[in-house]
């Protein structure tokens, strides 16, 4: 078979059957650049939406604070409902931690 670039002889790989450029450096450092190239004509629109994800970021933040000013009395209703269950989370937790503190001590 012949290299499609250097039009060299070169088998391709027992892997690879279709294999239409050969393995020389150069030869698929073009390959690469073609597949890119062809890439980028198939796809004219993808690198247009990398410019607005600042400003989406910045809406997105608007947004939460307005929904945060709006609800705030559910945001109270749910810190206060979660409160006794974050405590007895805590407590426990660092009756854990204080457990494996000692035998750690014990062991010293």
């Amino acid at each position: 078979m012949r290299c499609k670039i250097c039009q060299n002889e070169f088998k391709p790989n027992k892997y690879r059957p279709q294999q239409q450029v050969c393995s020389q450096p150069e030869c698929q450092k073009q390959r690469q650049l073609q597949n890119e190239r062809g890439w980028r004509l198939k796809n004219p629109d993808y690198f247009k939406s990398l410019g607005q994800e600042a400003f989406w970021r910045e809406k997105r933040s608007q947004y939460r604070r307005l929904w945060k000013k709006k609800h705030k009395k559910h945001l109270k209703e749910y810190a206060e409902k979660r409160k006794k269950e974050h405590q007895e989370y805590m407590r426990k937790y660092m009756a854990g931690y204080r457990a494996t503190q000692n035998v750690n001590r014990e062991k010293s």
